[in-house]
């Protein structure tokens, strides 16, 4: 089974003057070419995406996948011809190949610091549409690389970040916010090293009470307060782009994990969790269908929902 659609049905071979002027200009202008009117990069910086204009190209369907690391240059004419039309309109393809080949221009783009904001929302746009698992990891760490290596901590709530590694996640939203809430850290329990998932998964509403009552308790806030997470005390690791031709790729980046805040964390869920067990004995609810709630003093019914809620959002019982 071909994995290409095809193209035209008519085999025609030119070079790809032809072709790019096809592709839209916001696109275009997050391209790189060695040569012709568009030219804004050299074949010494050995850039894999950088397209050659007078290099041939086929409309006819590939008949070969992309490799690992691909590059214009070594392309097939067909391969050439398919990147170039799916240039026009980056849609679904099943050869996640071109989608890194495009990537590999973008990832220069904020490197170079040209285009940075254009770049990362085409990446977060590919995000949407190939979540082939690779793609993800290595498109997540270029929006990351731009946020940090060019201080835009802001375009992170300006794009969707739910198909981050939590890793990712989980910092780009501390460095956006310097706060981490009860619900967040449920759900980044599992990155923290917190493997006890029976009462996150059952009683998930009390569990969610306990930890902020543990939160008020130690922090007398409803979150957890995250700072100097750029200090040296935090453990880094290293994060790479995946465009091979960039002479400085590597990007310092906190492992939140091993700091103290995260250590301090997973103890704070383990606490949460002999907090929950007990809450549950005191009140019997292992057998109840109908759990009662209690915070500060206050019985509450779990029907009460807009109650539950309200405590859950901004830490206050209201009468």
């Amino acid at each position: 089974m071909n994995l290409f659609p095809k193209i035209k049905s008519k085999l025609t071979r030119n070079t790809s003057s032809k072709f790019y002027t096809n592709i839209p200009a916001d696109v275009l202008k997050l391209l790189y070419f060695e040569n012709g009117p568009l030219v804004n990069i050299n074949s010494e910086s050995k850039e894999p995406s950088a397209i050659d204009i007078n290099l041939p190209v086929s409309t006819s369907v590939p008949s070969e996948i992309l490799g690992y690391y691909p590059k214009y240059q070594t392309l097939t004419p067909e391969q050439r011809g398919y990147f170039l039309n799916w240039l026009c309109d980056r849609k679904d393809t099943k050869d996640i190949g071109y989608a890194f080949l495009y990537l590999y221009s973008l990832e220069r783009c904020i490197y170079e610091k040209r285009h940075i904001k254009e770049a990362v929302l085409e990446i977060n746009r590919l995000q949407k549409i190939f979540k082939n698992d690779s793609f993800l990891y290595y498109s997540s760490t270029a929006i990351i690389f731009a946020a940090i290596k060019s201080n835009m901590f802001n375009i992170l709530d300006e794009i969707d970040t739910s198909m981050f590694p939590d890793e990712f996640l989980i910092v780009s939203k501390i460095l956006s916010t310097n706060k981490l809430f009860p619900k967040d850290i449920i759900i980044f329990s599992k990155y923290l090293g917190y493997k006890e998932k029976r009462y996150i998964q059952k009683y998930p509403e009390i569990f969610e009470l306990q930890l902020t009552n543990m939160l008020r308790t130690i922090y007398d806030t409803t979150y957890f307060p995250c700072y100097e997470l750029k200090s040296d005390n935090i453990p880094q690791k290293r994060l790479l782009l995946s465009n091979f031709s960039l002479t400085d790729r590597e990007l310092e980046f906190p492992d939140f994990s091993k700091s103290e805040h995260g250590k301090t964390l997973y103890k704070i869920l383990k606490l949460t969790h002999e907090e929950t067990k007990k809450y549950l004995r005191k009140h019997n609810m292992y057998k109840k269908n109908t759990p009662v709630y209690s915070y500060e003093g206050h019985k509450i019914p779990e029907k009460d929902l807009e109650t539950i809620q309200n405590i859950l959002e901004t830490g206050k019982y209201k009468e």
